[in-house]
């Protein structure tokens, strides 16, 4: 089955219109709290790293060799990519339009609103005055668009990077979901074995670099994991040569029977 994407600004609906479109199509509905539920079965200072990620402030430039913080996004963007891997999933997470890019049957969808409906919706929902939701309204706007920066380097409003917008300011959202949940049986009619394919190379890929990065004993200052034709490029610096060896055994074992080229630097 097709995949929907949700990415959206605090009070849209983006959540009413997730779990309706996975009721209507019975899909499995992914969000934040799911993909914590999924790191607690790794480890619980995996989740606590999620509730502290998504909850808090970025970490600050010099920071960003914090292993909580590395491992976190790592584990993060792989569990997302599986559970698009299983099919059937609305997935309302931040990023998951850029991982999932390139794949046909996925449709990645930006929930916006007008910033007054957004604001009401918030003071309704959380009990709160117009100036307090106005105040969590823009502080989501611009903590969103951080991270993605942060995380991706793309341009959380960019338009080239979704498939399309829908504003529940100017339609409702049955409607919306009406549309979604067409889009979605059309898509799924052209999924392929290979676009399949294509998709479990990047669940692998993120998977290898989850393994490696939530490691303690594996100090990879760089390290990318790319699909490349039917098979995976891992390319990186290791702290040492044997570093680089552990790394190597890692991946491949990971691997199995995907043809998997490495190219790691070692410092020393």
């Amino acid at each position: 089955m097709a995949i929907l994407t949700l990415s959206r600004k605090l009070g849209s609906g983006s959540q009413e219109i997730g779990l309706a479109v996975s009721k209507a199509l019975r899909y499995k509905y992914v969000n934040h709290f799911e993909i914590v539920d999924k790191m607690k079965t790794i480890g619980q200072t995996w989740a606590e790293s999620g509730e502290k990620f998504n909850e808090g402030p970025l970490p600050k430039l010099l920071d960003r060799r914090d292993s909580s913080f590395v491992g976190y996004v790592a584990l993060a963007q792989w569990i997302v990519l599986a559970s698009a891997a299983k099919d059937k999933a609305v997935i309302n997470s931040r990023g998951s339009n850029i991982l999932l890019k390139g794949i046909p049957y996925a449709f990645r969808v930006r929930v916006t609103a007008p910033v007054e409906k957004r604001v009401e919706r918030v003071m309704a929902r959380e009990s709160v005055s117009r100036d307090v939701a106005e105040m969590l309204v823009n502080r989501a706007d611009q903590e969103m668009a951080r991270s993605i920066r942060y995380i991706y380097g793309k341009d959380w409003n960019d338009p080239a990077e979704y498939d399309a917008f829908v504003d529940t300011g100017a339609t409702t959202i049955d409607q919306i979901v009406d549309n979604l949940t067409k889009e979605l049986i059309r898509r799924d009619n052209i999924r392929t074995k290979d676009m399949r394919k294509m998709l479990a190379l990047r669940v692998k890929a993120h998977e290898i670099r989850a393994h490696v990065l939530t490691d303690p004993k594996l100090y990879m200052p760089i390290i990318e994991v790319r699909p490349e034709g039917w098979g995976l490029v891992l390319r990186g610096v290791a702290d040492s040569a044997i570093v680089a060896e552990r790394v190597e055994d890692m991946a491949q074992r990971l691997a199995g029977r995907i043809p998997l080229k490495i190219r790691i630097h070692s410092r020393r």
